[in-house]
């Protein structure tokens, strides 16, 4: 074989690398900001750091006391901590529990940390996921709150595979939980073959959006950029809470046509075409069933919606019966664990939201109140079942 045809067989080769080198750079912070047309995605790929702050926070609650310059309380060689026998709280939820006050949580409970692992359009699956991951690094956090809510049993809901299955997961916790015989346990055939693609090809995983991409480019200035930037430093400083325009701070929705309109739209996305989900309740499953190996105290959250959203929600039949469903499965599968309903206003009523179904800032302090004032009891069940 001559030289000249030796090259010409090199060249699909080269071509395939070539391919593959510009493929990988789409998963570039720097490219993605530019060529995304959400911000979905930056509060998943936060998500392993924080496991890592996790982990060393985990490492300096368990030296010896410090004060707040840093010096030993007691009479010890080695290093100390100011963060010396302060407990952790992980909170796994959707965009309705991502926004927690941090600053106003430490300042309200100095003896706590809290890990804020929420994501927009989260479910069952994606919340055991997280919580294997937490355990993964050797944590055991002192308390876990769980968002839980009947659209996230809805199998025809888009949220699952858009946000979750595009972003979050691994080989191993997909191919761990992939069904060959059932729909109605694991993931699918189908969603298999998506998530390798998308593993595997960061174009598909981050399709680009070229118009954004010019728009961005040629404006300094652009909105986006400008608030996925603080968004993403927002969120680093505040162990994983959330900043977004949805809600903004001190901010909330005035006109109730709009409240409606927002509703609309939010019950037509996440409800639409309730289908009742049986291997979400079966990540429900592997999720309590991770809390009780670990012993750890457990609440489960359905926050409030506004007036407009829950009178779409109560006057659907097909909703109704299977909130009826979520409600009675829920009861059976609770143990130690508790479920605390803020949809019917006890024990908090929220007044004021920034779109049909997220709270406005005003409420999220109170909400994470009754469920800090839950711990007692829940720790208290906890250990009598161990």
């Amino acid at each position: 074989m001559s030289d000249g045809s030796r090259r010409f067989l090199l060249f699909p080769v080269i071509l395939f690398f070539a391919f593959f080198a510009l493929d990988k750079i789409m998963c570039l912070d720097s490219v993605k900001r530019y060529t995304q047309d959400d911000a979905t995605y930056i509060y998943y790929d936060y998500k392993p750091e924080l496991l890592q702050e996790l982990k060393e926070f985990d490492r300096l609650r368990k030296l010896p006391p410090a004060d707040s310059q840093g010096n030993c309380i007691e009479d010890v060689s080695g290093p100390c901590s100011e963060h010396s026998g302060k407990r952790i709280l992980v909170v796994l939820g959707s965009s309705r529990l991502l926004y927690f006050n941090y600053e106003s949580f430490k300042h309200a409970y100095p003896n706590w940390e809290m890990f804020n692992f929420s994501a927009p359009v989260s479910s069952p699956a994606y919340f055991d996921y997280m919580l294997q991951e937490v355990l993964a690094t050797g944590v055991k956090p002192d308390y876990v709150i769980a968002e839980s809510d009947p659209f996230q049993f809805n199998e025809n809901s888009p949220g699952f595979v858009k946000s979750n299955l595009a972003y979050s997961f691994d080989f191993a916790y997909v191919l761990e939980n992939y069904s060959l015989l059932s729909s109605d346990q694991g993931f699918t055939a189908d969603e298999v073959s998506q998530f390798l693609a998308k593993n595997l090809f960061a174009g598909y995983r981050f399709r680009p959006h070229l118009d954004k991409a010019v728009e961005r480019l040629s404006d300094p200035q652009n909105k986006f950029l400008i608030a996925i930037q603080q968004m993403d430093q927002f969120q680093r400083k505040n162990r994983g809470g959330g900043m977004s325009l949805i809600p903004r701070p001190d901010y909330y929705e005035r006109d109730y046509a709009s409240l409606a309109a927002t509703s609309e739209m939010t019950v037509r996305w996440i409800y639409g075409n309730y289908e009742l989900s049986e291997r979400q309740w079966g990540f429900l499953d592997q999720l309590l069933r991770r809390a009780r190996e670990a012993n750890l105290p457990l609440v489960f959250l359905r926050p409030p919606v506004s007036r407009p959203m829950q009178s779409i929600l109560d006057s659907d039949e097909l909703i109704q019966k299977n909130t009826a469903i979520w409600s009675e499965r829920m009861d059976k599968r609770l143990e130690g664990e508790m479920l605390i309903d803020l949809t019917d206003g006890d024990p908090f009523h929220c007044n004021t939201f920034a779109d049909g179904s997220h709270m406005s800032f005003q409420c999220y302090n109170p909400v994470l109140s009754v469920a800090m004032d839950a711990y007692p009891l829940i720790l208290a069940r906890t250990q009598k079942s161990e």
